[in-house]
């Protein structure tokens, strides 16, 4: 944050203004729920160009891969076992009324890139694309997260074809881009969840230590 000086990334804060504004409103636009929901419906593909950027970094991870497996796995299993029972809490709960949405259809999106210059654009989608029809075929399991397989299928293109990082982002930015606003609409959800939010406190809080101590220690 370049004004504040505090170490919150923008779209975090603007998440956190978004949903104080939409409790002091009592309610989400209609326009803004459908802005949000049609950008979450696709949140995993966002983060995929900022996965690929692992190449820039690739000599480090090469001599540094044992510690950063390690705290990788550690940080995973602590983050699964406090998340489990998260989720064993909101089990007890009463489902309430789930928010429907309609996907936008990504394969016609395809059509239209198909046909114009911005190559590593087009072929973010389509990796994506494979990725999540692996994962479905795969029985959805973890193992397939489409995150990880898009990028491993980017990396390795990016390798065979000797192209910089750098020019793969120039063409595939904008999806890097709506990441930004993609975190920020996250607030809708939290503010449709708002009751189950508050009754669930602890054991969200205790989730989001665990993941919070896992990431820094992959960043050590």
């Amino acid at each position: 944050m370049l004004v504040t000086g505090l170490p919150v990334p923008g779209p975090v804060l603007g998440m956190l203004l978004l949903l104080a504004w939409l409790l002091l409103r009592g309610g989400v636009p209609e326009s803004v729920g459908r802005t949000a929901d049609t950008l979450l419906a696709h949140l995993s593909l966002l983060f995929v160009p900022a996965g690929v950027g692992v190449l820039v970094h690739w000599e480090r991870m090469r001599g540094q891969w044992a510690a950063i497996a390690a705290a990788l796995v550690l940080g995973t299993l602590l983050t699964l076992a406090v998340t489990a029972l998260t989720m064993q809490a909101v089990a007890r709960l009463k489902p309430g009324a789930e928010t429907t949405m309609d996907e936008p259809p990504l394969a016609a999106i395809w059509v239209y890139l198909a046909a114009s210059p911005l190559l590593w654009l087009s072929l973010t989608l389509v990796c994506y694309l494979i990725a999540l029809w692996v994962y479905r075929l795969g029985g959805e399991s973890p193992w397939l997260n489409p995150v990880a397989v898009a990028v491993g299928l980017l990396i390795a293109l990016l390798v065979l074809t000797d192209t910089p990082y750098q020019t793969y982002f120039d063409g595939a930015q904008f999806v890097h881009f709506l990441l930004g606003p993609a975190t920020v609409s996250l607030a809708v959800p939290l503010y449709r969840q708002r009751q189950r939010l508050r009754t669930l406190a602890p054991p969200i809080a205790a989730a989001l230590l665990a993941g919070c101590c896992g990431c820094s220690r992959s960043a050590r």
